[in-house]
Parts: C-alpha cells; sequence; structure tokens
C-alpha cells in the first residue's frame, strides 16, 4: 500500500502545507485519514474525490476535520452516486449536526453527501486494505489508526501523549506515522497532550518500528531539528513528513 501526506501541518495550515490528511491506497481502494484544513483541496491534486472508499476521523479538532465541509459540498454537486462512508468517533455525529445548524437551513446538511458511522475499536475491512482504531489520551476523544495490507502494517498515532495503547499497536509495524506537535522549539503549552519527536522516537525504537515519520508540525518547529531529536531515540530511518510524500509500505 501507499501512504501519501496531504498536509502535515498542526492546529492552522501554513504555506504550503495543509492541516492533517493522510491518503492511505492499495491496487482497489483509496482510505482517507483525517481531513484538517486544505486537505480537500490537495487531496484532488491525488485522485478524483470521487474515487474514496472511505473517511476516518480520528478525533473532532477542526485541524483534522473541518475540510469534511468542503468534501460535502463537492459530493453534493457532483456526480457521486452513493453517500461516501465517513467514520468517527463516539458523540461526533451530534458535534457534526450542531455545527451544521450554523452552516445551513437545510436539514441535514452532512447526510446529503456521507453515511456518518460512528466507530468502536474493532477491525474495519475495505476490499484489501483493513483499519482499526484504538484510544489514544488526548485533549479530546481521539483514536490512533492501525491501517493493515498484505501483512504490512502502518500506525498512526493521531493527537496523543505516550499512552500504554499507543505502545501496544506500534510492536513491529513497518511505518509509524508520528505527530510531533512539541518537537523542534514548539511552545510548550500545558496539559501536555501531545508528542515531543524525542517521544515518538523511543515508541518506535522501544517497539521495533521499521520506519518513523514525523508529521503534525507546530509552525514555527524547525522540522530538521525534529528529525535530530527523533534520531537521538530512534536507530532506524526517520523521515520528516512533508505535503505530497509518497511512501510505499
Amino acid at each position: 500500500m501507499d501512504l501519501t501526506l496531504l498536509g502535515t501541518s498542526g492546529a492552522y495550515p501554513t504555506q504550503g502545507d495543509a492541516c492533517s490528511g493522510y491518503l492511505v491506497q492499495s491496487k482497489h481502494k483509496n482510505i482517507l485519514i483525517d481531513c484538517g484544513s486544505g486537505v480537500f483541496s490537495y487531496l484532488q491534486k491525488i485522485i478524483d474525490f470521487n474515487d474514496l472508499d472511505a473517511v476516518f476521523i480520528s478525533h473532532m479538532h477542526p485541524d483534522h476535520f473541518i475540510d469534511l465541509i468542503a468534501m460535502r459540498y463537492a459530493m453534493r454537486y457532483s456526480d457521486f452516486k452513493d453517500r461516501l462512508n465517513v467514520y468517527v468517533p463516539k458523540s461526533a455525529i451530534s458535534y457534526l449536526h450542531q455545527l451544521s445548524s450554523s452552516l445551513s437551513d437545510t436539514k441535514p446538511f452532512f447526510e446529503k453527501s456521507f453515511n456518518l458511522q460512528e466507530y468502536d475499536q474493532i477491525q474495519y475491512s475495505f476490499g484489501d486494505i483493513s483499519i482499526q482504531p484504538f484510544r489514544v489520551e488526548h485533549s479530546v476523544l481521539s483514536h490512533g489508526m492501525k491501517v493493515s495490507h498484505d501483512n504490512k502494517t502502518l500506525v498512526y498515532s493521531s493527537d496523543t501523549k505516550i499512552c500504554d495503547s499507543l505502545r501496544h499497536n506500534l510492536h513491529n509495524v513497518d511505518v509509524f506515522l508520528s505527530e510531533n506537535a512539541l518537537g523542534g522549539g514548539a511552545p510548550i503549552h500545558k496539559p501536555i497532550n501531545h508528542l515531543f519527536s524525542s517521544e515518538a522516537g523511543e515508541l518506535a525504537e522501544s517497539s521495533n518500528v521499521k520506519k518513523l515519520v514525523l508529521t503534525h508540525f507546530w509552525a514555527t518547529s524547525d522540522r530538521e531539528l525534529c528529525r535530530q531529536e527523533a534520531s537521538s531515540e530512534f536507530s532506524g530511518e526517520v523521515i520528516i513528513g512533508e505535503q505530497g510524500l509518497t511512501i510505499s509500505i
């Protein structure tokens, strides 16, 4: 499978980069994980949005889901035949209904384009790709994602601090796509609900991860310093995520 980074900025899109969005592709399936600010525009450089098979949202912070609004309008006024399956955390459908009430007098808003489903911590299969959400620890309900295809595994951290569930799901994975919002000289806000780059490296090293990809950078972070901090703890390859980067897994 291929992983394409559609955006790697945290909190807000920066010049030339969107917020969190990650396209996972096999020969026959296209799955989008997170859809933050600017992601939907860049997605269309890679694939036709009508070719998406599903969307998973890790948590309900705008830098991870807000471009669902743009996607909804695009699908509403395109030739998309069926509603797209969009998987969201528990209680997120109610949240989206509250949001949509301020966006449109037409009800329902999102359901015209999406089949919204609140996911559990179970495995979901889409042809040859499977995805299993798992709880992580953040300021809101947040889920990492474990993606499998042909005996290869990708784990996406979502937004989180170090936690046992993340460490458990990382064991022997091929690629760890990790947030590192506190790395590279980023400002530290308490309580701490994100990862330092060095912590991402430590998690990768202790879990025998093959490759570490850093993402979700603070706007002022020094990305090369993030790499150095992660490499101080991880003996494997550390990749600095950037918009448009594709990694074959």
